[in-house]
């Protein structure tokens, strides 16, 4: 490109509504949202997420070019979705792609969706702030929720606008990458539009340097034309057009709902006094919203899909003819944007501005050599070589230059040279006697360049796009020799900074360290030498324990190599970790009180502060260590002749020492693994300790043996219970306070035994029973006794019952009976009738009170206590029925209730019904009387006469069937 030639880009997002006229209206003022200055441009990727579907004339009216039939628009449609992607996750997606150079890089990528909601029940509508995207069709879907929205009623129908700031996404993308947009709510009918722009704004080295602007808002312009109601103005400034030469402008527009055949809408810029309106091959001057796609007057061909007629979407950009300056002219500081109409609605949304800026492309390049010759190694001396070079369209003034000295180099003082430029010869070290001068406290290089540099201020750097005028300084630094620092990060690399200002702008320039050398790709190179240093043989970081690792030690970890590298010793961040949640940022890893809980792998991780490089991960196995001694006690023995022996058992490692100490013992101590006649000289429980001392751990155990007297026996308490009692009587006998270290064997008096220690015996006949107890002693030392304990159970005899019934069978009008009992006079006796009644004393007589077969139950209780039953049985013939004819249930005490006499019965089932057969009341229960109610008792029953009807059995089981009647009076 002619270096005198200059692009200016604007791209403007539009909305566009084909309604009755409305009032204009600013929702939201036009703000920058992003503006840089800097080699690169803007792109703008967009499409519809509608299409007409299966309606008439449909494919017709999408193929159509914008000056052909048919002339169709969104109006004439019942707009539906549609979606591409395959993807049953998503209701509408479509897709346009993404083509940028090798250099680019993202600097800022905004979406922006909208759509027309209309005044119905639309699905999803709450939803309308959330899309989804994906770049290439390989990648899932991600999910995007907008940072701002926007809802504008148009001619009293809704609309919405919606922008997310997707950057370090898209930055993350291939630069070449097709994006899918999905469900983007809108309604489907009549008239209906919804679509997606996605504005990317990079930087590419290899590209002019611009200034690169985007405004957001929101305006509406009514369809009435005229005033302020009819357009907006959209200010851009901040640029420098060249000073001649030629100066070429594109606008780019996205709009929605532009109608084709419907004009009066129009794109206006103003960069030289006077508004031109904007045409191309497929955009007339007065109907640019014309539902296309399209880049100076061709149809976009990446889009997917690729609609010649959007029916209501608008992404194009414009390149309007500026040879005669009419849009835009030398010198230009500021412009003017216009929308306007005179037919259709329009809203502006997005406006972007891209504008070719006069200005200076500073660049810095490093050279390292090693004046040794050879491999660089530890100590040499490095000679850097600095070029500063204007690649741009504009002059450099006040320019200077700086290099930071690598943390690993020190400076060679008066090493400071010119090699090319206005300027020869050598510099000092110092301030304020020439153009160069080393900061020690920055550890900087700065030397000011060009014509008419001096000791405070920087000179003249004229442009060349070429590179071949330029300045070059060097000066000399001393590698170091720290082994550690260079075994880390033994790699040398340059970069240097160029500062400025543009001569005619007087805008600030910087080389944020690119170099004018680039890559295989034509890409500048921000780190040109690349010097690799032979560090020779380091020891490996290795981590050492100071002290013991004994359980409750305290540990501390290190690494010594460091104490031979005091530069490294002083750059380095330590971070460790270990197990029990262990963390620790200093050169020793401090351990205290050490627990088996912090036993493990200890990782120690190496950086230098000012390089960006891990030394070495070293990690560490720390073994906490406790002596787990123990031994098995040998089972107790008598007094008399005892000798033990001892095993121990629990040493974890090589020459580990076991020492005994014996409680009244002989010998009272002794050391080895196993230990034999260990004689103890008393009774009772003895304390036996171990101990094992290994690798300077120790720890004991305590555990104790049993040295039995011989028993001395001797007639103990037994206990017996009951101890008397009616036969047959169970007895268990017991030892009254046992030690547990006796058998036992029992002779019961009745000719049995038993060995049981606690035996249960049964006595069968009455009479009293001496017992015989015998106990032999369980333990190591022999011993036995046997002794009488006289009388120690009673058992008493059972009483005689019996009884005689006279008669046995009798009549239910009259059940009268006699009974006498068998029994001995001195016993007490008792009578159950199964009746419910009972008799008290040995005879009597007996009134049975209702028919039926009754048992009678004798309990005859002896003066001992013990008792004895018998039976009998009495059969009392008869069934007894009687009805009253009429109550009063008026509840004055006197007849009130109605209850028949049913006696004898063995089932009964009674009803009363009125004249009409209607159920009045009933009941199975003939201990139930009727009170007068009626419907479940929730009713009293009238006066009058009601038929009663039962059914029962009698005694013998016969069924008996009744009636009658019964009269109510209250």
């Amino acid at each position: 490109m002619n270096k005198n030639l200059r692009l200016l880009y604007v791209f403007a997002g539009l909305l566009v509504a084909s309604m009755a006229p409305t009032s204009a209206q600013v929702v939201e003022d036009f703000d920058i949202r992003f503006q840089a200055q800097q080699n690169g441009s803007i792109q703008f990727l967009a499409n519809t997420t509608m299409y007409c579907g299966g309606s008439f004339n449909c494919t017709e009216a999408q193929q159509a070019l914008p000056f052909e039939s048919p002339q169709s628009n969104n109006n004439n449609h019942n707009m539906q979705y549609y979606d591409g992607d395959n993807d049953p996750d998503t209701w509408c997606s479509s897709s346009d792609s993404l083509s940028l150079g090798t250099c680019a890089e993202i600097s800022f990528a905004g979406l922006y969706w909208a759509g027309r909601l209309g005044n119905g029940f639309v699905p999803n509508e709450d939803l309308r702030d959330q899309v989804k995207i994906r770049a290439n069709n390989a990648e899932p879907y991600i999910d995007i929720e907008a940072e701002g929205e926007w809802e504008f009623n148009a001619s009293g129908v809704a609309n919405y606008c919606c922008f997310a700031d997707i950057t370090d996404w898209v930055a993350g993308n291939p630069v070449n990458a097709r994006y899918t947009v999905a469900n983007i709510v809108a309604t489907e009918n009549n008239s209906s539009w919804g679509g997606w722009v996605l504005v990317i704004v990079y930087q590419d080295a290899l590209e002019p340097m611009r200034n690169l602007t985007v405004f957001d808002g929101l305006a509406m312009i009514t369809m009435s034309g005229g005033g302020s109601n009819s357009q907006v103005d959209v200010p851009i400034s901040g640029f420098l057009t060249p000073p001649n030469g030629p100066v070429d402008l594109q606008l780019g527009v996205v709009a929605y709902d532009g109608d084709r055949g419907e004009g009066g809408d129009q794109l206006g810029f103003d960069g030289a006094g006077t508004v031109e309106y904007i045409s191309d091959a497929t955009h007339d001057i007065d109907n640019v919203f014309n539902s296309t796609h399209s880049t100076d007057g061709v149809m976009n061909p990446w889009r997917e899909p690729a609609f010649n007629n959007t029916l209501g979407h608008d992404a194009n950009v414009f390149v309007p003819d500026n040879s005669g300056f009419d849009f835009l002219t030398n010198n230009a500081t500021d412009a003017e944007i216009r929308v306007t109409t005179g037919g259709e609605s329009i809203t502006v949304q997005v406006i972007t501005s891209v504008i070719d800026v006069y200005e200076p492309d500073l660049r810095a390049t490093v050279f390292i050599e090693d004046v040794n010759g050879g491999i660089a190694e530890p100590g040499d001396i490095l000679e850097y070589t600095v070029v500063g070079k204007n690649l741009g369209s504009d002059a450099a003034v006040d320019v200077y230059m700086e290099m930071g000295l690598d943390l690993r180099t020190t400076f060679v003082s008066g090493s400071l040279e010119w090699v090319a430029g206005p300027q020869t010869g050598w510099m000092t070290d110092g301030t304020g006697d020439d153009e160069g001068e080393y900061l020690l406290a920055d550890e900087l290089v700065r030397v000011r360049v060009g014509a008419g540099a001096n000791a405070l201020d920087g000179g003249l750097l004229t442009n060349d796009p070429w590179g071949q005028d330029s300045v070059a300084f060097k000066f000399q630094v001393e590698l170091t020799d720290d082994c550690l620092l260079l075994q880390c990060d033994g790699t040398l690399t340059g970069a240097a900074y160029i500062y400025g200002e543009g001569d005619i702008s007087g805008n600030s320039q910087f080389n944020d360290g690119a170099s004018a050398l680039v890559d295989a790709n034509g890409c500048p190179v921000d780190e040109v030498t690349v010097l690799e240093v032979q560090t020779g043989v380091c020891p490996p970081v290795a981590i050492e324990p100071v002290g013991t690792t004994c359980l409750g030690d305290n540990v501390a970890l290190e690494v010594p190599q460091f104490e031979d590298n005091p530069l490294a010793q002083s750059l380095a961040n330590y971070t460790w970790t270990g197990p029990n949640g262990f963390s620790a940022n200093t050169a020793t890893a401090y351990i205290a009180d050490a627990e088996f809980d912090d036993a493990g792998n200890y990782l120690l991780e190496v950086t230098f502060t000012g390089l960006e490089c891990l030394l070495q991960s070293a990690d560490y196995e720390l073994l906490v260590h406790e002596p787990n001694p123990s031994f098995d006690p040998p089972g107790q023995q008598c007094l008399e002749g005892n000798s033990f022996d001892f095993v121990g058992a629990g040493a974890q490692f090589p020459g580990a020492v076991y020492t005994w100490a014996f409680e009244q013992a002989s010998p009272p101590s002794a050391t080895g693994v196993g230990v034999s006649d260990i004689a103890f000289g008393s009774g009772g429980w003895h304390e036996v300790e171990l101990t094992i001392n290994e690798i300077g751990c120790a720890a004991s155990v305590v555990d104790s043996i049993f040295i039995e007297l011989p028993p001395d026996l001797s007639a103990f308490g037994i206990e017996v219970w009951p101890a008397a009692g009616c036969v047959p009587l169970s007895v268990t006998l017991a030892d009254a306070a046992p030690t547990g270290e006796l058998d036992y064997a029992w002779s019961y008096g009745d000719g049995a035994s038993s060995i049981q220690d606690m035996p249960l015996h049964v006595y069968e006949l009455p009479g009293t029973y001496d017992v015989t107890v015998s106990a032999f002693s369980t333990g190591n030392c022999p011993a036995s006794i046997s002794f009488v304990v006289e009388d120690a159970v009673t058992v008493y005899p059972a009483p005689q019952a019996g009884f005689t019934i006279s008669p046995q069978v009798v009549e239910l009008l009259e059940p009268v009976v006699e009974i006498e009992s068998l029994a001995q006079s001195s016993s007490t006796v008792t009578y159950w009738m199964s009746d419910g009644g009972s008799l008290g004393q040995p005879n009597g007589q007996y009134i049975f009170s209702d028919g039926g077969t009754f048992e009678v139950i004798q309990t005859v209780i002896s003066p001992y206590g013990c008792t004895a039953t018998a039976w009998g049985e009495v059969v009392v013939n008869g069934t007894i029925f009687h009805a009253p004819s009429a109550f009063t249930p008026d509840q004055d005490g006197l007849n009130d209730v109605w209850l028949p006499i049913a006696l004898g019965v063995t089932s009964y089932d009674l009803e009363v019904r009125n004249r009409w057969g209607d159920l009045i009341w009933s009941t199975d229960d003939p201990e139930r009387p009727w009170l007068g109610e009626s419907a479940g008792g929730t009713h009293y029953a009238p006066n009058g006469l009601y038929l009663w009807k039962v059914t029962y059995r009698d005694q013998l089981g016969y069924p008996v069937v009744r009636q009658g009647t019964v009269s109510l009076v209250r």
